[in-house]
């Protein structure tokens, strides 16, 4: 239990950090965002046992 409430947190900070960028960062993630496949959610199964 503590493995995953830890990569919960460590998960969150990344999301922190990608959520408040600007510049150019902000470009290339809204790009990548744009292009996603709304229904892959590899990334998140873990989260919901999935």
């Amino acid at each position: 239990m503590a493995a995953r409430t830890a990569r919960r947190q460590t998960t969150a900070r990344m999301w922190g950090d990608i959520w408040y960028v600007d510049g150019v960062a902000r470009v290339l993630r809204n790009e990548l965002f744009r292009q996603r496949d709304l229904a892959d959610d590899k990334y998140l199964d873990w989260l919901y046992d999935v």
